[in-house]
């Protein structure tokens, strides 16, 4: 058994290697792809600290964004990369370069070999329903919403830069109660009456996770996806988070690999209730919260505001026995 991580990193070179060396201990795979918008001195300590380890594969840069297309091009190059590297791996566990593994290297393999068919991802069906007095669980930060996600198939998404971007038209604020966000909503409905884009034919639209764990038949079949549907691509280039939708709309409309699908990407996360688009960073006093999950992995971290919660997982969580990993696998 062997697996491959793709790790898709930004920041923080130290904490990268930290992670990388941690996940190829036990000479799985690693391919590293860092955002080209980054300091070029940066990538310089991960390339020298990593060029003769043969394990570490590096990716040909490319700027990458918030919720964009380049994301989903950053995981399939990687695939590509692997192929060309005639690399043989089982799984391939797609992270960020601020996730870190919460479970063993042991009882990861342990945990993936025993479920040797199965694809971790959490998803949605985008429905037109959806937000219509009908509660779901979004399946990226686990609230309970009835916030309509029409947007991300309606709607055009234009990154402006590395930090900025417009969507348009957008979904209406159902709660708006200032001045602003009134007009907005104004703006926003008489838009949709002018702005139609329709989701490409023969597709159910569907969003969950950008991060997550596949099989290596997945994998060759993304590839094969990825290459045989350019209409597809080009859709997917102005969507709002493609990285959250392609990839599970692609497995959920093959009747096969939706049938491997579990709605759980074994990565522990937690949000504030307050909302934002980004989940809480873990410190140590999350600790005793990841030492009593089942989940593999977990996000996200900053050393430069915890330095010691990655030692304190080491310690408590990595080197020590009996903390296994479960997941229901009829859950889809």
């Amino acid at each position: 058994m062997k697996i491959l991580y793709i790790i898709l990193a930004h920041k923080e070179p130290s904490q990268v290697i930290k992670l990388v060396e941690t996940l190829s201990a036990n000479e799985h795979y690693v391919i590293l792809h860092y955002n080209k918008l980054s300091s070029n001195e940066e990538f310089a300590v991960l390339r020298d600290k990593f060029q003769s380890n043969l394990h570490v594969f590096f990716l040909d840069r490319i700027k990458t964004a918030w919720g964009h297309f380049s994301l989903m091009e950053v995981v399939v190059n990687s695939l590509k990369k692997a192929k060309s590297l005639d690399i043989k791996y089982d799984h391939a566990v797609i992270l960020s370069g601020q996730d870190y593994p919460i479970k063993s290297n042991t009882e990861i393999k342990r945990f993936l070999e025993s479920h040797p068919q199965k694809i971790f991802y959490r998803h949605f069906e985008i429905t037109p329903d959806m937000g219509e007095n009908k509660p779901y669980v979004h399946p990226v930060n686990d609230r309970v919403t009835t916030r309509p996600q029409h947007h991300r198939i309606d709607s055009f998404y234009w990154r402006l830069n590395s930090r900025k971007y417009l969507l348009l038209p957008g979904e209406p604020n159902p709660d708006a109660t200032s001045l602003r966000s009134l007009v907005s909503n104004k703006i926003k409905f008489l838009l949709r009456k002018i702005v139609k884009r329709e989701f490409p034919d023969g597709f159910r639209p569907y969003f969950g996770a950008t991060f997550g764990i596949i099989t290596f038949e997945f994998a060759e079949y993304l590839i094969n996806f990825y290459d045989q549907h350019p209409h597809f691509n080009k859709y997917m280039q102005y969507a709002f988070c493609a990285d959250e939708m392609y990839l599970v709309t692609a497995a959920m409309n093959h009747p096969y690999f939706a049938s491997k699908m579990v709605n759980n990407n074994m990565i522990f996360s937690k949000w504030s209730e307050k909302g934002g688009l980004n989940p809480v960073l873990l410190t140590s006093q999350h600790l005793e919260e990841l030492m009593q999950s089942s989940k593999l992995f977990a996000r996200k971290f900053d050393t430069t505001v915890d330095a010691s919660i990655l030692e304190m997982i080491d310690e408590k969580l990595l080197l020590t026995p009996g903390f296994t990993a479960s997941v229901d696998t009829t859950n889809n």
